[in-house]
């Protein structure tokens, strides 16, 4: 069984969020809020008007939104409310059920918002956020791209004063914006221009200046002053009502469950892509199952009042992080702001011109493009760069919402693609033996073959990697022992155990056999449950450090290393002697024998020192099983593992010399002992056992009778090795 998990920490957040709040933070969220709430106002009103629904309840969606997404959402710069996408997809879901011409049709709009936040709240609680994780880093970049060219053009039309529908889409924004050019006039044009220009200035001189809301507000003014005949966002008639939910759209909750599921997985999808876009540039960290909490509450709420759908606006989510905001505290104040606005609010709307708006939005469009996260994506990988472009250009060709879609598509489609088709690839030491790596350069063993997998071995994977298997038999055909490396396998379902045993059986068939290496625990457990273990047998699970030393000194063949092979892969291969004189020269052999590296020893000069009774100390960091085949005469036993614990029994007077099979431990010993602090002298031995060994220096080895494998001179009436083909 899992872990059990209560939600009641999701649901607390508000509580968690002002109890901890820092009360410095007061001045700059208010001044973030305030100038959010600036641009909040007359889209609200221009939401609602999309959805056809009166324009007091595109307030109410603003004013609920902002409070129950800040306050039980997760990302402090996602602004919640009425959005463009929610307003066209709730109007175009309901098609088929009502019109905005009937009676009912906002107490259908009503119960369709309530059963989305329902959807979005319940998959917050039952922590369904996984399922939204597909949508990449890339995907966030190109839908920011696409966004920035939708908002500039939807806001031309406006700045250069033309008498124009606006879209939701790209295309017939543009379409619309070129046929309509020759009634252009010049007095938007200057004031968008004026307000972008100002905009971009006070930004190089000091980004938290409030300019945006001065600018608005002095356009508003002078407007109001002198009018000079441009389009106002627009007056209007606020009454504070609640308008009644009949009983007839209840009875309709059913049909209504569809486009509900769909406005709510919409409106999650563009939200979580927002608020990862945000946290890109504050470094912040998302928890996805509270943030579907919090765009769940903002929609109940908003369902509550018969208010517009909400999701994260991606202009208002950039404008509040780019004026300063710090917490979620700030889209709170933006929305006490708004009710605090309700009496002066007709006024302002009824002055303040559509091409100020325009020009202010033409900036925050500029911001949102981040050309380093774009550099970052295209230099990573191609197939990155095609989900940011794909992204970016369906954003144009589609309203949003299925654009979002299309990205979160193509994510999967390579996350299952990439699953499908995991990494199966022959390793083999690299030149100082210390790391196993893919070069087609350097030759393998021919007996054993080291393959790595890396991915999931579930059953979409299977084929490939029982292909990817057999393509390097097919190649191999020498080599019997099969070495399979899953330090990097995570996952192996019963499909993937069904491969491996196919695979084991093969080699077996022809006298070899598989061993793995690094096996985590859950895929042990899966190896158990099916009774593969007990097939394989204990002992073909290896350890990492020691498969190899293993492999060579039990399994593969010491008369074949010696007689016919002629190659040294291995860092054992090298204490190996070699009859065939075409062999090439070892390459490890004991050099230095007459110097001291400052932190190393040759093993020679080691033994020098120890026959000539300076007061050394040599610890074998190795596990306590290779310790007992061979080790230097007199040395101490403190496996890796015990280092730390152990360090008070180190001599402070004494130099210490680390010992372990390849130099690699005994390395990884010395970091860790001077990260705790230890002030020892200590000294590594170069290359390790296999260099003292290669030196032909003393060992101290278990008593056993000698074996026709034993790996040391071959027979004496050993034939001459043959070639190998």
């Amino acid at each position: 069984m899992g872990p059990s998990y209560s939600p009641l920490p999701l649901l607390l957040r508000p509580v968690a969020l002002l109890s901890r709040y820092n009360g410095r933070n007061l001045p700059s969220d208010a001044l973030a809020g305030i100038t959010m709430a600036v641009l909040l106002l007359p889209q609200a009103i221009a939401y609602a008007a999309i959805a056809e629904l009166p324009i007091e309840l595109g307030i109410y969606a603003a004013i609920v939104g902002a409070i129950c997404g800040s306050l039980w959402g997760s990302c402090s710069h996602l602004q919640s409310g009425p959005t463009n996408s929610s307003a066209l997809l709730v109007l175009s879901a309901l098609a088929s059920i009502t019109t905005p011409d009937a009676a009912n049709y906002v107490a259908i709009v009503a119960v369709t918002v309530t059963i989305s936040g329902v959807v979005r709240w319940l998959m917050g609680v039952l922590r369904l956020g996984l399922l939204m994780t597909f949508v990449s880093d890339s995907v966030v970049v190109g839908f920011s791209i696409g966004a920035a060219l939708l908002i500039v053009a939807g806001q031309l039309r406006h700045a250069f004063g033309l008498e124009i529908a606006g879209s939701a889409v790209f295309s017939d924004s543009i379409v619309r914006f070129i046929g309509g050019l020759g009634q252009s006039q010049s007095a938007p044009i200057i004031v968008a221009a004026i307000t972008a220009l100002l905009l971009v200035i006070s930004r190089r001189i000091s980004p938290r200046f409030p300019a945006l809301p001065l600018i608005l507000l002095a356009f508003s003014g002078l407007h109001a002053i002198a009018p000079f005949g441009l389009q106002t966002a627009g007056r209007f008639d606020f009454k504070l009502q609640v308008p009644g939910l009949d009983g007839s759209a209840w009875r309709q909750a059913f049909a209504l469950i569809a486009p509900a599921t769909a406005l709510a997985l919409m409106g999650l999808a563009e939200a979580l892509a927002i608020a990862r876009a945000m946290i890109l540039r504050s470094g912040e960290e998302l928890d996805v199952n509270q943030e579907f909490v919090g765009q769940g509450s903002a929609n109940i709420a908003a369902g509550m009042l018969a208010a517009c759908p909400c999701s994260g606006s991606f202009t208002r989510s950039a404008l509040l992080q780019l004026v300063g905001g710090r917490t979620s505290l700030a889209n709170v104040l933006g929305a006490l702001a708004v009710l605090a606005s309700l009496p002066v609010l007709p006024h302002f709307g009824a002055h303040l011109p559509r091409a100020a708006l325009a020009g202010a939005l033409f900036t925050i469009a500029l911001q949102m493009v981040d050309l380093q996260q774009i550099r970052h994506v295209v230099r990573s990988s191609t197939g990155d760069a095609v989900i940011l472009f794909g992204t970016a250009i369906s954003t144009l060709l589609f309203p949003v919402h299925y654009a979002v879609l299309c990205g979160i598509g193509i994510s999967v489609l390579r996350y299952l693609i990439r699953s499908a088709v995991p990494a199966v690839f022959p390793t083999v030491p690299d030149q100082s033996f210390r790391h196993f790596v893919h070069d087609e350069s350097r030759p393998s063993c021919p007996q054993l073959g080291v393959i790595a997998l890396r991915g999931s071995l579930f059953f979409g994977a299977v084929y490939h990697v029982e292909n990817q298997l057999a393509a390097n038999r097919a190649k191999h055909r020498d080599q019997k022992y099969l070495l399979l490396r899953f330090k990097t396998v995570d996952l192996c379902d019963l499909s993937g155990v069904h491969m491996l045993r196919r695979v084991l059986r093969q080699y077996r068939d022809v006298g070899g056999d598989v061993y793995f290496s690094s096996v985590n625990s859950r895929v042990l457990r899966v190896m158990e449950g099916a009774e593969f273990i007990e097939e394989l047998g204990p002992n073909n699970i290896l350890a990492s450090d020691e498969a190899i030393d293993f492999l060579f000194r039990r399994v593969l063949s010491a008369r074949y290393c010696s007689r016919t092979c002629r190659e040294r892969v291995f860092a054992e291969c090298q204490a190996l002697k070699k009859v065939d004189v075409t062999v090439e020269t070892p390459i490890l052999q004991p050099t230095d024998e007459d110097e001291a590296g400052r932190n190393t020893w040759s093993a020679g000069y080691l033994h020098r020192a120890l026959q000539s009774g300076e007061e050394i100390v040599v610890i074998d960091v190795r596990e306590a099983r290779e310790v007992q085949e061979r080790h230097i005469p007199g040395v101490i036993n403190i496996p890796l593992g015990e280092l730390i614990t152990r360090r008070a029994e180190f001599p402070t007077d004494r130099q210490i010399v680390m010992v372990c099979r390849t130099g690699r431990r005994s390395l990884h010993a010395l970091q860790m002992l001077r990260s705790a602090g230890s002030t020892a002298d200590i000294i590594l031995l170069r290359g390790g056992m296999l260099a003292w060994e290669a030196a032909g220096l003393p060992l101290v080895e278990p008593a056993a009778p000698p074996q026709d494998d034993d790996l040391s001179t071959p027979p004496p009436d050993a034939d001459e090795a043959p070639r190998r083909e």
